[in-house]
């Protein structure tokens, strides 16, 4: 029994240098490294809308958000206030005296819209609103508040979207949008 023993142990012994062996031979797996962005967070569009020639930067947003935001037509794109400048979060306002300018988007037209549109669209319940906001810039981007209104939806009425555009050979072009609450 003490043979069988022994012979039991050294064949462990002989198991654990082969497999030492063998795994000391094998080449080192080698991490790879990770890939380097150049813009961490918000992910680039990628087919970028660009600025076209005589286009405001207004008017740019505008167009940005008709395409990627409301499927519905028409609708009302308005410029508007910040809630609150500190905080994002509270979003852009839809009170009818911080509206600075607005437009009507129907059948791939964006028209300038008037006091008169405004008065009719705004508390309609199955008009759809995007209302937005200059939010920040540096030198070469800018940051818009966007909040697509629906009043119609009683447990979901807003949706918000955060847009960076970058100044690119002196025309903007939309760098990204987020969804965000």
């Amino acid at each position: 029994m003490t043979i069988h023993k022994y012979q039991l142990l050294l064949f462990f012994a002989v198991l654990v240098l082969a497999e030492t062996n063998c795994s000391s031979t094998a080449a080192p797996a080698t991490p790879t490294p990770p890939t380097v962005t150049a813009f961490i967070g918000i992910p680039e569009t990628s087919n970028p809308l660009v600025q076209a020639e005589n286009e405001s930067v207004e008017e740019f947003v505008v167009r940005i958000a008709a395409r990627r935001i409301i499927n519905k037509r028409p609708f009302l794109i308005a410029l508007s206030q910040m809630e609150n400048k500190e905080n994002f979060w509270f979003g852009v306002s839809r009170d009818i005296k911080d509206i600075e300018k607005c437009w009507v988007y129907e059948a791939d037209s964006i028209q300038p819209c008037s006091d008169e549109d405004i008065q009719n669209n705004i508390g309609i319940q199955d008009s759809p609103i995007i209302f937005f906001a200059f939010a920040y810039s540096n030198a070469a981007q800018n940051l818009y508040v966007l909040d697509y209104y629906r009043p119609w939806d009683e447990r979901d009425s807003t949706d918000g979207y955060r847009l960076v555009i970058e100044l690119k050979d002196d025309r903007w072009v939309e760098k990204s949008m987020t969804s965000v609450y």
